[in-house]
């Protein structure tokens, strides 16, 4: 199938096509439209459980585990797999890898807020290649492949800067709220939509001018990256120091946490870390 994208970044090498099945995209939207239909049925009549790190996890999360790692694994067997609910990844040397948070925003899913998601990233080496994002109860779906995006099958096209001050987002993890000198702040009005993800794809798409992730791991953030790298976006920890997927996507720190980060254009990055020092 004929899909349109606009970006083409440079910085984007083309993927050996003979390594991806063909049809795999159909395959993937087969994944999202499942979970699509599984989340929503479940949305605002299910409970959670406490894991050991004291998050929440539910019926959802652990069945959509489950068929991810059933149908990837089924479609793409010499391909890696980094799933959040399996602390074992599957294929760690393999060249490429998938990363998937089975439903990003967890506790805004049990309590009845719209903003949550599945993430499926796709690595080649330390390269993010493809991201996959769907937040079916907001009705929207967004993918990034070699650097071109797309909003609920149509191109994507970048928004307009913000004329009024007042419209200029910043978005922020829940556990930085309290962590952060927030106050510090000029310039933006603090939002929190309770989900990694949809941060990241917010501030992609421009509608936020940048976010800071909370302490994090692969799949809060590799499923986002082709979008906001696309855009000229960066990642910067909050000593200034840039995020180096060389160094910290090796298989045995590719499960650990990463410290808070900032994914904003260069300048904005900049003088949020600086604000906040």
């Amino acid at each position: 199938m004929t899909r349109p994208w606009i970006f083409h970044p440079s910085q984007f090498l083309p993927i050996r096509e003979h390594l991806l099945p063909s049809g795999h995209l159909d395959a993937l939207q087969d994944l999202l439209d499942d979970f699509d239909r599984r989340a929503l049925a479940a949305f605002r009549r299910v409970g959670a459980n406490e894991k050991a790190d004291g998050t929440a996890v539910t019926e959802v999360d652990t069945e959509t585990t489950r068929e991810v790692q059933s149908k990837l694994k089924a479609r793409f067997p010499e391909y890696g797999l980094l799933i959040e609910e399996d602390p074992v990844p599957h294929l760690p040397d393999a060249e490429f890898q998938w990363v998937v948070d089975p439903l990003d925003g967890t506790a805004m899913f049990v309590r009845g807020f719209p903003a949550w998601g599945l993430g499926i990233g796709l690595m080649q080496g330390n390269t993010p290649r493809e991201g996959h994002l769907s937040f079916p109860a907001l009705g929207e779906r967004y993918a990034c492949i070699e650097g071109r995006i797309t909003f609920n099958g149509e191109p994507f096209v970048p928004p307009p800067a913000p004329d009024v001050a007042q419209t200029r987002n910043l978005l922020v993890g829940s556990d930085l709220l309290k962590e952060l000198r927030l106050e510090r702040l000029h310039g933006y009005k603090v939002r929190n939509f309770g989900t990694n993800l949809y941060h990241l794809i917010c501030t992609a798409l421009g509608r936020a001018e940048g976010m800071i992730s909370p302490r994090s791991y692969m799949w809060d953030i590799v499923p986002a990256l082709p979008f906001t790298r696309s855009r000229g976006l960066v990642e910067r920890f909050l000593d200034g120091r840039p995020f180096d997927l060389e160094a910290d996507w090796v298989p045995d720190r590719r499960a650990a946490p990463l410290p808070a980060m900032v994914v904003a254009r260069p300048e904005v990055a900049e003088e949020v870390i600086r604000q906040l020092r």
